[in-house]
């Protein structure tokens, strides 16, 4: 039996925004590699005025690479961009931080409530000078990268320091999702998927962090090791980091917390080759780890300084060294053996 509905219902059933992401937007600017007013996201972010947190604005990238040059994509309050997917949408540059410990430039440069999604970030610099590159950058900001894809390096290039995404100054506030970050570095390089600096804090949910330095090299996937304590905050939870030296020699740190406070939970570490590797450390900020897997050819926790790092509930595979600051309970080799309580 059919029934009809009334005009007034049906009248107001067409007013309905579309379903999805752009339901939320007051405005949508298409860029296109084909034709169109925009062929480019800089000139597109660039015409936007009057944005606000109740009329946001998307910069919707259909398929195509996007070649910045030297530039960096300057992101805008209240504005987000999405591509058309991760293998289908890529926005590229060759930016380089002149100073090798400062992260303020990269591809993209993220505005306070702005959101990057469903694309790839590159950064192919192939510079052997000093500085620092980078692909995404959170410089004292509050943003989102969700759905995305950043690749920075080259294993057979060897540049001074090669971050994926960095979160900086006090009032930085990245939250990941779903993001895949892909970073590499030649010999004696070094790699890092993410980074927290000057405070910087960062949230990663349901993400695949790697990084990889060939011979000599070092990474540390996660990199929070400033020198002095941070204000800044660490959360992770269900996501995969990988970090790889490409030959005998080579340290690896899979998480390296010495300066920001951090919590880890539903996390896999996995380190491998290199003749000098930590699985997680900490020095001056405590740590808390649950229901996670470190796997480390050599040394899986290591905690100095007045920080103490407790491990719970989780498999660790690796030397775990007799100090006063590491705290375990009920965590388990890699065979399943129970490891003491401390």
């Amino acid at each position: 039996m059919y029934r009809t509905l009334p005009l007034i219902a049906v009248i107001a059933m067409l007013a309905l925004p579309a379903a999805g992401h752009a339901a939320k937007y007051a405005k949508t600017i298409t860029v296109s590699k084909t034709g169109g007013k925009f062929n480019s996201p800089v000139k597109a972010l660039a015409s936007i005025t009057g944005a606000t947190a109740k009329a946001p604005v998307l910069v919707k990238l259909l398929p195509g690479t996007y070649d910045l040059g030297q530039a960096t994509l300057q992101m805008k309050e209240h504005v987000d961009v999405e591509g058309s997917g991760v293998d289908k949408t890529i926005i590229t540059s060759s930016i380089v931080n002149k100073d090798g410990d400062t992260c303020s430039v990269a591809t993209v440069k993220m505005a306070s409530d702005s959101t990057i999604r469903n694309l790839r970030v590159v950064n192919s610099t192939r510079s052997t000078v000093d500085g620092l590159t980078a692909g995404v950058v959170f410089d004292n900001v509050k943003a989102t990268a969700e759905n995305i894809k950043v690749v920075v390096g080259s294993d057979t290039v060897a540049t001074p320091r090669n971050y994926g995404i960095c979160s900086v100054g006090s009032g930085a506030r990245a939250t990941l999702a779903g993001v895949n970050v892909d970073v590499h570095n030649g010999t004696s390089g070094q790699a890092g998927a993410v980074a927290l600096l000057s405070d910087g804090s960062m949230t990663i949910q349901g993400s695949k962090l790697a990084a990889s330095a060939a011979k000599e090299g070092h990474t540390h996937v996660i990199d929070c090791a400033n020198g002095q304590a941070m204000s800044g905050t660490l959360t992770i939870d269900k996501s995969q980091l990988l970090g790889t030296i490409l030959d005998a020699e080579g340290g690896n740190r899979g998480i390296d917390v010495r300066d920001c406070r951090a919590t880890i939970t539903n996390t896999t570490v996995n380190l491998s080759g290199g003749d000098d590797n930590i699985g997680i450390i900490t020095d001056h900020q405590p740590t808390t780890v649950d229901a996670s897997k470190i796997y480390s050819p050599g040394k899986a926790l290591l905690s100095g300084g007045a920080a103490t790092l407790v491990i719970n509930n989780s498999v660790i595979q690796g030397e775990i060294p007799a100090e006063q600051r590491l705290r375990l309970k009920q965590n388990v080799d890699e065979t399943g053996r129970q490891i003491p309580n401390r």
